[in-house]
């Protein structure tokens, strides 16, 4: 036996490349196992009955890069036309969310009326009609 196995701290090369090819291989194995079986229905992200068209998606994207360059005025109209195109509450909830930041009460009332009508039930809702 290596006199240097009985020393702690101390790793011969060999320890150290198998090491190495343990841990590799562990990595390997654990990427290799990322997908998860299941059917094409596991992979739709959007509740059905909420198509995410051309328009809508545009208005979306308009919204959302305006807001980040700090044109609320550009993103809150942009959400308003998205939330207005589609019946899914989210998307009123986010632009009722960015009237409000953008400080644009008047807006974010009509964004709030129409994600009432879409989600009633949401507790959310009644938090932001407090603050605004």
């Amino acid at each position: 036996m290596n006199a240097t196995y009985l020393v702690p701290g101390v790793c011969t090369f060999r320890q150290v490349i198998l090491y190495l090819l343990a841990v590799s291989v562990l990595i390997m194995s654990a990427c290799s196992n990322s997908i998860v079986p299941g059917t094409d229905e596991s992979i739709d992200s959007a509740p059905p009955g909420h198509e995410l068209s051309g328009d809508l998606l545009y208005d979306l994207l308009v919204g959302e890069f305006a807001g980040n360059s700090g044109d609320m005025a550009l993103s809150v109209e942009s959400y308003n036309r998205a939330a207005m195109k589609t019946t899914d509450a989210r998307i009123a909830a986010r632009a009722s969310y960015i009237a409000v930041y953008g400080e644009r009460y008047e807006d974010a009332l009509d964004l709030l009326e129409r994600w009432q009508k879409l989600d009633p039930a949401d507790t959310d809702l009644q938090r932001m009609y407090a603050i605004t």
